[in-house]
C-alpha cells in the first residue's frame, strides 16, 4: 500500500467505504462528516461543487479498520528507533498546478470546520523543512490556516520544526516549508511520531 488511493481501495473493498456521489458544496461537508462518521466508515465525497478533486475523511473509522489495512499500531512506536534508507521516485507524470495569482480555495475545497473557527483550515497536512545545519529534512503534522489568495498560516511550536524555524530566525534568512496532503495512512502516522534527533521521519516511514 503505497498511496492514499490504495488505502481508499483497501477499504472499499472491505465494505468500509461510505461514497457520496451527489454534489454537496464545500460549506456543508463539515456537517455531513459530523453525521455520518459513526456510521464506521471512511468518507469520500467524489462531487464536490466547483472542485475537480473529492475528499476523503473519517480515515481512520475505528482500531480495526486502521489495523487490517496498516497492521497492528504497536509497531510505529517501535518503528521510531528504525530505518530504511529513502528511495529517490521519478516525478514524471504529476499533475502541476500553476498557483501564482489564483485563489486556494479554486483548486482545494478547505474546510471551515466550526462555527467559531478564525478561517478554513487544512488540518492534516505534513510540514517539511530542511535543518540548515545538518542538512536533515524535519517533517511534522500541522494545521493550515487559510488567510486569503494564495497565502497559508502555521504555527511551528513542536520539533523539529520549531526548532529549525529558531536556527533560520537567528541566521536571518526565510524558512521554506513544503506542503504534503493525502499521503496513505502509514507515511501520516509516521510523520505524527517522535523520530531520534537528526532522522528523517521518511526513513522511519520505511
Amino acid at each position: 500500500m503505497e498511496t492514499l488511493r490504495d488505502y481508499l481501495d483497501f477499504m472499499k473493498g472491505r465494505g468500509l467505504m461510505l461514497e457520496i456521489g451527489d454534489k454537496v458544496s464545500r460549506e456543508d461537508i463539515p456537517e455531513l462528516i459530523e453525521v455520518l462518521a459513526d456510521r464506521g466508515k471512511v468518507i469520500h465525497f467524489s462531487n464536490i461543487d466547483g472542485y475537480a478533486c473529492g475528499m476523503a475523511a473519517n480515515l481512520a473509522p475505528s482500531i480495526d479498520a486502521l489495523s487490517a489495512a496498516v497492521g497492528k499500531i504497536d509497531r510505529f512506536v517501535e518503528a521510531g528507533n528504525n530505518a530504511e534508507e529513502k528511495v529517490a521516485v521519478d516525478a514524471a507524470g504529476l499533475t502541476v498546478v500553476e498557483m501564482a495569482g489564483r485563489d486556494i480555495l479554486s483548486v482545494l475545497p478547505i474546510l471551515k470546520h466550526c462555527e467559531k473557527d478564525s478561517a478554513p483550515f487544512i488540518t492534516t497536512a505534513i510540514v517539511s523543512s530542511r535543518d540548515p545545519d545538518s542538512g536533515v529534512v524535519g517533517r511534522g503534522v500541522h494545521r493550515l490556516e487559510y488567510r486569503g489568495g494564495n497565502r497559508l498560516g502555521v504555527t511551528l511550536i513542536n520539533p523539529p520544526l520549531s526548532d529549525i524555524l529558531e536556527k533560520y530566525k537567528a541566521r536571518g534568512e526565510r524558512m521554506r516549508l513544503l506542503v504534503t496532503l493525502g499521503v496513505d495512512p502509514v507515511l501520516f502516522l509516521s510523520m505524527a511520531m517522535k523520530a531520534v534527533p537528526g532522522r528523517d521521519k521518511l526513513e522511519v516511514a520505511g
